[in-house]
C-alpha cells in the first residue's frame, strides 16, 4: 500500500504535469533510445516494482505515488502505441485500423475497474492504492493515449487543435468535477490522460522530443517543490479509496 495524497485542487494539478511526463516518458524510451514500443514495458515493469519496495521504506512520502503515477503513464503510452502501431503497415492503416478496437476494449476495462472500486470504497479523500488502483490507472492511461492520438491524427482535427480541444474538455472537467464519486474520479483520470497525451506531442513536436522531455521533468519538478512545500503531515495512514 502506497501512501495517496488527499484528493483535491493541488492533486489535480500535480496529475496533470504527470501526465504531460509519463507520456514523453514512454516515447524517449521507444523512439529517442530505440527501444520500441514494447521492449520498454519490461524496464517500466522493474522500475515499478522497485519503487513500490522502495515506498515501503517510507510510507508517509507521497513523492512515490507520483513516481509511480508517471511510470505507470509512461507504460500506458508505450502499450497503446505498440498496441496500435503494426510496422509492417502504412501509417494510416495502422491507426485507423487498431484504435478503434483498442478504445472499446480499454474503455470496457477502465469502466469494470472503476464500477469494482466504487462497489469496494466509502470514502472518497484519498485513493486506495492496490492492484486495481493501479490497473485502472494503466487502462486509463492506455484509453486516454488511444483517443489523444486519434483526436490528432485521425479526426482530421490536427495536434494542435487536438490539444485546444482537450485543454477546453479539461477545463470544464475540472470546474464541474463530482466529490465522492469513483467513476467520476476516473473519467476525471481520462480526460487528464488524453489531455497529457496532446499536449505532450505539440511540446514535443515544437522543440523536440529531448527537449520536451527536459521542460516537462523540470516543471513537474517545480510543480512539486510549490504545491507540496507545506504539505500537512496530519492524517497520513492507510489510504482510503478514490
Amino acid at each position: 500500500m502506497i501512501n495517496a495524497p488527499t484528493i483535491g485542487s493541488r492533486y489535480w494539478a500535480v496529475l496533470c504535469f504527470a501526465s504531460m511526463l509519463g507520456a514523453n516518458l514512454g516515447d524517449v524510451l521507444s523512439r529517442e533510445l530505440g527501444l520500441g514500443y514494447w521492449r520498454g514495458l519490461p524496464m517500466l515493469a522493474a522500475l515499478f516494482a522497485s519503487l513500490v519496495f522502495a515506498a515501503r521504506s517510507a510510507p508517509r512520502a507521497t513523492a512515490w505515488y507520483w513516481l509511480l503515477i508517471v511510470t505507470v503513464r509512461g507504460a500506458a503510452t508505450n502499450l497503446a502505441d505498440w498496441q496500435a502501431l503494426n510496422e509492417d503497415q502504412p501509417p494510416t492503416l495502422r491507426f485507423a485500423a487498431a484504435f478503434p478496437a483498442i478504445i472499446v476494449v480499454w474503455s470496457v476495462l477502465l469502466a469494470s475497474l472503476a464500477l469494482r472500486d466504487s462497489r469496494r470504497v466509502q470514502d472518497q479523500t484519498r485513493t486506495n492504492t492496490d492492484l486495481w488502483f493501479w490497473a485502472t490507472m494503466l487502462a486509463a492511461g492506455t484509453l486516454g493515449t488511444a483517443v489523444g492520438d486519434w483526436l490528432a491524427f485521425l479526426s482530421g482535427l490536427g495536434l494542435l487543435s487536438a490539444t485546444v480541444l482537450t485543454t477546453a474538455t479539461l477545463v470544464i472537467a475540472l470546474a464541474a468535477r463530482a466529490r465522492g464519486q469513483a467513476l467520476a474520479f476516473w473519467m476525471l483520470v481520462l480526460t487528464i490522460r488524453t489531455w497529457g497525451t496532446n499536449v505532450g506531442d505539440l511540446l514535443a513536436d515544437w522543440v523536440g522530443l529531448w527537449l520536451g522531455f527536459s521542460v516537462t521533468a523540470i516543471s513537474t519538478v517545480a510543480m512539486f517543490a510549490i504545491l507540496f512545500q507545506f504539505q500537512p503531515t496530519a492524517g497520513y495512514g492507510r489510504p482510503n479509496a478514490s
